[in-house]
């Protein structure tokens, strides 16, 4: 099973199953656990190939789909709401459309949409290479920001994506970002959330809008649009995120 913190008291219902973005870990959620630990239970894991899961394989969609319904098997009975972040949040859309019982809420952040993200090669390229050089991954962390962040969460930030294996940063941009489930998945069968920030170049406004909102609108649930945000919503905004998910925990 895939590495996790757990954060809050285990009695708390319904808990967090927080999943991280390309190239992040666990990590990027401390600064939403620090809010909600104290009345929430908070599960932070790592995928395969990235944070205390480096040396771990399977890096497709599939994959990832197994290890999530695994680590929600885990948990079982418990109701979990279920929050991913860009590339987990294509994974999550897969295991809602068909979710183990104890799945009663999806919150999607800046997710990468089911239908494939429209990248060209160039971009792909060099995505693929962000952690072979401290250079690079400082780059491609700014790139996800919309304001400076402090040295603090930059250089967690960093240090992710530098311990993140190699085989994961080519399999993402190479097959993952390419893979199109839209055909395969037409609902979400729990009731979803989607937070999307602003100034998102990753996976902008308008493309949530007109591919995974429908989705997440079906079920009952809204888009949250974070103003003056970008990519990196869980270090840019926890507060604003925390008050996002309790108030979806109370909804659900």
């Amino acid at each position: 099973m895939l590495p996790f913190r757990d954060h809050g008291p285990t009695d708390a219902q319904p808990l967090f199953l927080l999943l991280h973005f390309f190239g992040g870990s666990h990590r990027e959620w401390d600064g939403v656990v620090a809010l909600l630990q104290d009345r929430h239970r908070l599960i932070a894991a790592d995928m395969a190939g990235f944070g205390e899961a480096a040396s771990l394989e399977g890096f497709s969609v599939d994959a990832m789909c197994s290890r999530i319904r695994g680590i929600l098997s885990y948990l079982a009975p418990a109701p979990v709401i279920l929050v991913s972040h860009s590339m987990t949040g294509k994974a999550a859309m897969v295991v809602a459309a068909q979710p183990p019982s104890n799945l009663v809420g999806l919150v999607l952040v800046a997710p990468s949409p089911l239908a494939g993200e429209p990248m060209d090669d160039a971009a792909r390229a060099e995505m693929r290479i962000a952690n072979t050089t401290r250079a690079r991954a400082e780059q491609f962390t700014r790139n996800g920001f919309a304001h400076a962040p402090s040295a603090e969460i930059f250089e967690i930030a960093v240090e992710d994506v530098l311990r993140s294996s190699d085989a994961a940063f080519h399999a993402w941009p190479d097959d993952g970002t390419r893979e199109d489930w839209s055909g395969r998945v037409t609902s979400l069968q729990v009731k979803a959330l989607l937070v999307v920030g602003e100034k998102d170049k990753a996976i902008d406004p308008e493309l949530q809008r007109s591919q995974t909102l429908p989705l997440v609108a079906a079920t009952g649930g809204r888009m949250h649009l974070l103003p003056d945000t970008a990519h990196l919503i869980p270090y840019e905004q926890p507060e604003q995120l925390a008050n996002i998910l309790e108030e979806f925990a109370r909804e659900v």
